[in-house]
């Protein structure tokens, strides 16, 4: 096997070369860039500070948040291990303010605060609603509340699989996840076969 021109550290196309009992083939290998993001449950709620990223998660059903649908967060696969889990899908909110009234503000060149409105239907953006949120949490147990006590606290909703605010609810509980890092992966593909081949090789 020839791989003296693959360069593992640089994003690109490489020829690889298989010789067996005088039979060659030659492979096409691309490596190309994949992000992958990692967060980290927070079992202390005084451990947040404002700039700090997170998502909203639940470890049973392996879903954490997605992007915002009319009046709830759609829940998306995720990677869960331990108390760590893995999502490129996740839908990231920003905190700004203070540990006595959060904002939720989307990532991205055109940032919304989440809210929400009387009664639990979120919002996103716009200046109908409230807009702040308290969070506590310990080693197990999480909230994450709305400031206005008619609107209610988010949970998950196994049965139609979403993340929204209650008032009254015997819903799934949410655990809070900040993100810790973002890894750059190399991940090889092969693109093309020549050469001469036959059944056995």
């Amino acid at each position: 096997v020839d791989l003296s021109q693959v360069n593992k550290n640089k994003v690109g196309t490489y020829p690889v070369t298989l010789s067996y009992e005088g039979q060659t083939c030659s492979y096409d290998v691309t490596y190309s860039i994949n992000t992958k993001k990692q967060y980290e449950l927070v079992t202390n709620s005084s451990s947040l500070k404002a700039g700090d990223t997170i998502v909203i998660g639940n470890k049973d059903a392996k879903k954490v948040n997605g992007d915002f649908e009319s009046k709830y967060l759609t829940a998306v696969n995720a990677e869960f291990s331990d108390d760590t889990i893995s999502s490129n899908d996740a839908c990231e909110f920003v905190l700004g303010g203070s540990s006595s009234a959060w904002t939720l503000s989307t990532t991205g060149d055109n940032p919304k605060q989440l809210g929400s409105k009387s009664g639990g239907d979120l919002v996103l953006g716009g200046t109908t609603g409230t807009f702040t949120w308290k969070i506590t949490c310990s080693s197990d147990s999480w909230s994450l509340a709305s400031t206005a006590t008619d609107n209610g606290k988010m949970y998950f909703n196994s049965g139609s699989p979403r993340f929204k605010c209650y008032t009254s609810s015997t819903m799934a509980s949410i655990e809070i996840y900040k993100l810790v890092s973002v890894a750059k992966v190399l991940i090889p593909s092969v693109d093309s076969v020549y050469g001469e081949k036959d059944d056995t090789f």
